[in-house]
């Protein structure tokens, strides 16, 4: 089926706190690293510097979440991230907000920052990744061999390591809390969730020269009604990448089946933490 992404941008998203520090472009590899344990490499994000962030809702954002430019590397990886009046792609915080905000004062304007784990994998309070992906209506996939221009997609993650080559291994991921009650009430955007519907992440391995990996990609569900309503995780889970094989991308779609005539309407969101990968 040919893949239609849809970028959907919030109209909440040009919100720009008058908090937000507008600094100058950064790199963050002396903030943050990878481990490296034998063979594997994982994105660690305990030693990220937020002690500049600006204030958000149960914590701290990445300075550089609004401001143009600006790259963030994590040790060999490159998380997309683009900044100005409001972001796409990735960020780093450590808020432990996983409230609703729907009928707060200022709605979800600030509050786009948290994971219902309310922390990354290393326990509350502590840092994690955040995006705000493309995202796509159901049965929208890419093709194995299909060659994509890695910069034409939000949630995408390069390794930078040119010396050395490697395979998908995992990561950890949990839902934000955005889509969470979206899809567990309804909002001004979202419907509440019924049987049949779903809200996901396919995770595609993209080779060095930008082609599709394999026949289907990683899928991992964060709402999952497809045969009756039950509960929605609202922990850090493992998920396997391995069947990606060899990688020097790895790219992050969102899929719901809550779709109106402008598209998605699913907050697109997503919270990620301890990305491997293997070296070969």
């Amino acid at each position: 089926m040919k893949f239609n992404f849809t970028k959907k941008i919030f109209l909440n998203l040009l919100f720009v706190s008058s908090s937000i520090l507008f600094l100058a472009s950064c790199n963050n590899d002396d903030d943050a690293s990878a481990v490296v344990e034998q063979s594997i490499v994982t994105a660690d994000l305990s030693k990220f510097d937020l002690s500049d962030g600006t204030e958000v809702n149960g914590g701290k954002v990445w300075s550089q979440t609004f401001t143009a430019d600006t790259e963030l590397n994590i040790g060999i990886f490159n998380f997309n991230h683009n900044g100005s009046q409001y972001w796409t792609g990735f960020t780093v915080t450590n808020s432990s907000d996983n409230t609703d905000h729907l009928n707060t004062d200022d709605g979800w304007f600030g509050s786009q920052y948290g994971t219902m784990p309310k922390g990354g994998a290393d326990g509350e309070g502590t840092p994690f990744l955040v995006s705000y992906a493309d995202i796509t209506g159901p049965d929208e996939y890419l093709e194995k061999g299909e060659e994509i221009t890695p910069k034409n997609f939000t949630s995408i993650v390069k390794i930078n390591d040119i010396a050395n080559k490697y395979k998908a291994k995992s990561v950890k991921l949990a839902i934000s809390p955005w889509p969470y009650y979206g899809a567990l009430n309804g909002d001004q955007y979202a419907k509440k969730f019924v049987k049949g519907d779903y809200f996901a992440v396919n995770i595609y391995g993209v080779s060095a020269n930008n082609q599709i990996t394999t026949e289907k990609p990683v899928t991992h569900y964060f709402v999952d009604f497809r045969n009756a309503v039950g509960n929605i995780s609202t922990t850090w889970q493992d998920v396997d990448l391995s069947s990606l094989g060899e990688v020097k991308y790895l790219l992050f779609i969102l899929e719901t089946t809550d779709v109106g005539q402008y598209g998605p309407n699913t907050s697109a969101y997503f919270t990620m933490d301890k990305l491997k990968v293997e070296k070969l």
